[in-house]
């Protein structure tokens, strides 16, 4: 039997990018619109009491580990929901690199063939100047993956990243469509798995709601 792992997994609270429903990835670091800090800090209770209840230690610092990607709306979610933890930054956290449609909107993109050829391959192919689902996929796990390694036995691992992170990582690891886990924001999973010699089995997961939404 090996280490019994329970993980948050959770997207960043709103920006006004996402307001505006524009490509945010890797190249633009915004911080949280404060609707954004207003629903976090709505949110922190609910979401320590759903720990509670399904067994995590999110109020405990003493056994929590806490991971974020290294942009600024995934680092200051983290802050206002686990205000006393100790925040590690892995940089493989960060969201997708959307290349050339960084920072633009569908109606700004539209109209581009190039935009139009992603549409129609279901979003698996690179974005122009960017990175491919399956390297993001790779990376976003890469970093799951030493996040685990590194938390230590016993502790809840707590992850806040962004809603591509989430996919990415969700998608590999359990071989599901890639779509099924998009998330607002300030939503995630709690997944529950036994983890030895880097191998990850028994995995069960549920989502988390926090009725706020991008």
């Amino acid at each position: 039997m090996g280490n019994t792992v329970k993980c948050l997994i959770l997207r960043h609270g709103k920006t006004e990018a996402n307001k505006q429903k524009r490509y945010v990835g890797s190249k633009t670091d915004v911080p949280l619109c404060e609707e954004g800090k207003a629903e976090a800090f709505a949110f922190r209770e609910t979401l320590h009491e759903i720990l509670s209840k399904s067994g995590y230690e999110g109020n405990d610092k003493e056994n929590l580990y806490l991971a974020t990607s290294p942009m600024i709306r995934a680092k200051e979610t983290a802050s206002i929901l686990f205000p006393e933890a100790e925040i590690h930054v892995k940089e493989g956290l960060r969201e997708i690199n959307f290349g050339e449609f960084e920072g633009k909107n569908y109606n700004e993109l539209k109209s581009r063939k190039e935009y139009k050829d992603w549409i129609e391959s279901g979003g698996t192919i690179a974005f122009p100047g960017g990175e491919s689902r399956d390297d993001f996929g790779q990376r976003t796990l890469g970093a799951f993956y030493e996040i685990l390694k590194q938390s230590g036995d016993g502790k809840t691992v707590a992850i806040v990243a962004h809603g591509g992170s989430l996919m990415g990582i969700m998608c590999t690891l359990t071989g599901e469509n890639y779509y099924d886990f998009m998330v607002g924001n300030l939503e995630g999973f709690l997944l529950c798995f036994e983890f030895e010699n880097g191998s990850i089995t028994d995995l069960s997961y549920n989502r988390i709601n926090s009725g706020s939404h991008s």
